[in-house]
């Protein structure tokens, strides 16, 4: 996973790029120079439609979507992306920049891709059938059966190739699935007729899919003899093969959660084995609030014929891995139900969202509290402190003679310093406290049910301790560093959060006036 943000002018420049971009063929350093604009890393034969969709959603009122396309690498190599995109505007609305999390899923690619190798060597005729009745998609084997080829059959509404005898009762078939309505039969026999104008027999095996109204129709020719008891079994491992080449865990399922089917395409996602799965509920093999969740995703489909977005957390043999759930009910009059789920492994969107959740709120140098998040935090605790009239403390730390530090020994140093300063501010405050990087080399740390006594001397102890230290810089030098402190409490008359700050800041200043590596307390604090 790799995280851009790009610039909205044309050719999206890249602003920021995480380092694992090298996975791509790229480096950072590249990309941020503008050397190479984000553009140009796009496939040729993506780049229009790339370009095509993130102008039609820039111009809607959508904060976000998500989009699939090949990037190539400078050697060549193509990479398939799924790149999912936040649109960031100004005050006016206008688009200033994209953010964007690009996942690699070549190698899901490549699953679909034997997905479609499958589907073409079963040796059933497969295929299909949208909501309005057209094939979408068929293999050869069903070409053949129609006599036919797949340009004159996609597109086409598959009632023109079943005998006049056999359409209504199967369009009121099709008609009754879309409508969600009980006994529709999955699998019967019909009379085809073919391209030529050949009439045969076909049977039929169906999987609908609610959420989308497509059927996936397998189609065997019987014309000559009728399917033996093995031919059909052929048939049904045909199509569990097809489901067992699915990236995701499938399975069915009873009303009480009972595995009585499983498909893995990769075993080590599930939390038992088959073996130990197969005849066990959902209760008797998965945590309890993890069997809850697919319990309750049941019970949904059971009333409504369909279940989306529960999550569940697993321990699995690949690790810890998160699945979202998709349930629908197959079709049956009375209980016990049968249900299809699909669970879908989603660890790797949980870890980004944990991520952009992350840095929306820390410092990507020191790892302390942003200004943003400071200034929410201690909002919260302004309001506690004078709802309860509790004490609250807070600091304003500066380097002295940063600057210096910065044309001495270079801006690296300058960032070793600045992280070593916030390691140290973490080691001497409590749990209670937190700190922030506030700009440049200011830092403010909140003190919550801390009056001035306390804070004084902490604040003493923070300035004497970073004092004491010797930092070892890159060149084997050792420095020696001192701040100023400017100590605020909360009091009547500083009531709102940039009060707190403005004084503090002010006492800060004071501490510099005084000749530095000092702490100063603020005028209007009682």
């Amino acid at each position: 996973m790799v995280v851009f943000r790009w610039k909205s002018t044309g050719g999206w420049p890249v602003e920021y790029v995480s380092s694992n971009v090298t996975q791509f063929g790229y480096s950072v350093q590249e990309l941020l120079s503008e050397d190479i604009l984000y553009s140009s890393m796009i496939h040729p034969d993506d780049l229009e439609r790339v370009t095509r969709e993130v102008a039609e959603h820039s111009i809607s009122d959508v904060d976000s979507f998500e989009q699939e396309y090949r990037i190539v690498s400078p050697s060549g190599e193509v990479f398939w992306v799924d790149d999912r995109t936040t649109i960031e505007r100004d005050d006016d609305g206008n688009i200033t920049h994209y953010q964007g999390i690009v996942l690699d899923i070549t190698e899901r690619k490549l699953k679909e891709e034997n997905y479609r190798k499958l589907f073409e060597g079963t040796g059933t005729g497969m295929g299909v059938v949208e909501a309005d009745g057209t094939f979408s998609l068929i293999n050869q084997k069903l070409a053949q059966i129609i006599e036919s080829d797949e340009s004159n059959i996609i597109g086409h509404s598959f009632l023109e190739w079943v005998a006049e005898t056999d359409k209504d009762r199967m369009l009121g078939y099709h008609l009754a699935r879309l409508r969600g309505e009980k006994g529709i039969p999955e699998n019967y026999e019909f009379r085809l007729k073919t391209q030529k104008g050949h009439e045969g027999w076909g049977l039929l095996n169906l999987t609908f899919f609610p959420d989308s109204g497509s059927t996936l129709a397998s189609v065997l020719d019987i014309s000559d003899i009728k399917r033996t008891e093995g031919a059909l079994r052929e048939a049904v491992a045909s199509q569990n093969a097809i489901f067992a080449a699915v990236p995701d865990l499938m399975f069915e399922m009873d009303d009480d959660g009972r595995y009585l089917n499983i498909w893995a395409s990769n075993p080590d996602e599930l939390a038992a084995s088959k073996e130990r799965l197969l005849g066990r509920t959902v209760s008797e093999m998965l945590p309890a609030d993890a069997a809850e969740q697919a319990m309750t995703a049941l019970k949904e489909a059971g009333e409504k014929g369909q279940s989306f977005g529960r999550q569940i957390q697993l321990d699995t043999p690949d690790g810890m891995l998160w699945f979202e759930l998709s349930v629908s009910l197959k079709e049956r009059d009375t209980p016990p139900h049968h249900f299809i789920v699909l669970s879908r492994n989603i660890t790797d969107r949980k870890q980004l969202e944990a991520e952009l959740v992350y840095r929306s709120n820390h410092d990507p140098l020191t790892g302390l509290y942003n200004r943003r998040m400071l200034e929410k935090q201690l909002a919260k605790d302004i309001q506690r402190a004078a709802r309860y009239k509790r004490p609250l403390s807070l600091f304003m730390v500066d380097i002295d003679h940063f600057k210096s530090i910065n044309d001495t020994h270079g801006h690296r140093t300058g960032d070793f310093i600045l992280t070593n300063i916030a390691k140290v501010l973490e080691e001497v405050i409590r749990e209670t406290d937190y700190s922030s990087r506030y700009g440049g080399e200011e830092f403010v740390i909140v003190l919550p049910e801390t009056p001035l006594t306390d804070a004084k001397e902490l604040a003493e102890r923070l300035r004497t301790m970073i004092a004491g230290r010797l930092f070892k810089i890159a060149d084997g030098n050792k420095l020696s560093i001192t701040i100023s402190i400017g100590v605020s409490v909360f009091t009547g008359e500083n009531k709102s959060l940039d009060a707190l700050l403005n004084s503090a800041d002010s006492a800060m200043y004071f501490a510099k006036e005084s000749g530095r590596n000092c702490v100063r307390v603020a005028e209007n604090t009682v």
